[in-house]
C-alpha cells in the first residue's frame, strides 16, 4: 500500500492522535482507505457505494474540530441515513426510493466528530447487508450454512468454499428462524422458488419490505 502504509497500526482514535499532532492529513488517511478498499473490495464485496469524491469534497470544505477529525469510515446501509445519498438496505426492493433528506441521527453526530462522510465515513460507502456465516459439516451431508433470507436477499452469486470447487448448502430461514427452503444453486432459486416462497411468506409475515 503506497499511501500512509501505516494505516492499518492504528485504530480511530490513533489515526485522529496523528491528525492532531500533525503527522498525517485528512486528505492521506482517506486516500489510504480507498487505496486498501480497493484492493480487497473485489473478494470481500462489502463496499456497494463508493463516495469517494463525498468524501474529498467533505475535506476540502473543512472537517469539525472533533475528537475524530479527520478519520475514514464506513456506513453500513441499513438503518442510517445519508442526506441526498440513496440508500437501499441491501435490497431490491428499495431500489428506487427516493434518497433521505436528512442525515440520520448517528451520522450527524459522528460528522459533528469530524470524521469524514463518505464512499458511506469519509463516508466510505455502505455496506452489504450479507452477513458471515459458519459453515456446518457433517460426514453424511455437505458443508452448509444458515441464513436469514433477508441477510442474503438478491445475492446471486452462490457461496463456495474450498478455492471454490465446492458449493456449500444455503439453508434459508424466516425472521423467525423458522427453515424456508435449502439450495445449492442461488441463482435458480431466485429464478423458480423464490417467486413462490415469497406469495406463502407475504401471507404469515406482513409487512416485511424484503419479502
Amino acid at each position: 500500500m503506497g499511501v500512509f502504509a501505516d494505516y492499518e497500526r492504528y485504530d480511530a482514535l490513533g489515526l485522529a492522535a496523528l491528525v492532531r499532532q500533525g503527522k498525517v492529513t485528512p486528505a492521506a488517511l482517506l486516500e489510504a482507505a480507498i487505496e486498501r478498499v480497493e484492493a480487497r473490495n473485489g473478494q470481500v464485496n462489502a463496499v456497494v457505494l463508493r463516495l469517494y469524491d463525498h468524501a474529498r469534497q467533505a475535506i476540502a470544505a473543512g472537517l469539525p474540530d472533533g475528537p475524530l477529525r479527520g478519520v475514514p469510515y464506513l456506513l453500513k446501509d441499513l438503518t442510517a441515513s445519508l442526506a441526498g445519498v440513496p440508500m437501499t438496505r441491501g435490497s431490491r426492493f428499495f431500489a428506487d426510493a427516493p434518497p433521505p433528506a436528512a442525515d440520520s441521527e448517528h451520522v450527524r453526530r459522528l460528522k459533528q466528530a469530524g470524521t469524514k462522510a463518505p464512499s458511506l465515513a469519509s463516508v466510505l460507502g455502505p455496506l452489504q447487508q450479507v452477513q458471515r456465516a459458519r459453515v456446518q459439516f457433517a460426514d453424511d451431508a455437505p458443508p452448509a450454512i444458515t441464513v436469514k433470507l433477508h441477510e442474503i436477499f438478491g445475492v446471486k452469486e452462490h457461496p463456495r468454499i474450498c478455492d471454490g470447487k465446492v458449493a456449500v448448502l444455503v439453508q434459508l430461514t424466516a425472521p423467525d428462524g423458522k427453515r424456508l427452503e435449502a439450495t445449492q444453486n442461488l441463482e435458480a432459486f431466485w429464478k423458480t422458488s423464490y417467486p413462490q416462497l415469497k406469495r406463502n411468506a407475504l401471507t404469515k409475515y406482513k409487512g416485511v419490505a424484503w419479502l
